[in-house]
């Protein structure tokens, strides 16, 4: 047996606040799908990301710091 299929899919996105991460982040965004932006050091470039996609979708992004 499987895992559930959910109907509103969330990804997790590690190093999601620059480059390819970022750019990952943006484009799963318009299609739809929620997702958590896993940043460790990129703490103003994540909360930027977040507040851009968050106006666009609210409550669509949250962040999460780790290592």
């Amino acid at each position: 047996m499987g895992l559930p299929l959910s109907t509103n899919p969330v990804v997790l996105i590690t190093g999601g606040a620059r480059r390819i991460g970022r750019a990952t982040a943006e484009l799963l965004h318009g299609k739809g799908i929620n997702r958590v932006i896993h940043f460790h050091s990129s703490q103003t470039e994540a909360e930027a990301l977040l507040e851009e996609l968050n106006q666009r979708r609210s409550g669509s992004v949250p962040a999460r710091k780790a290592d």
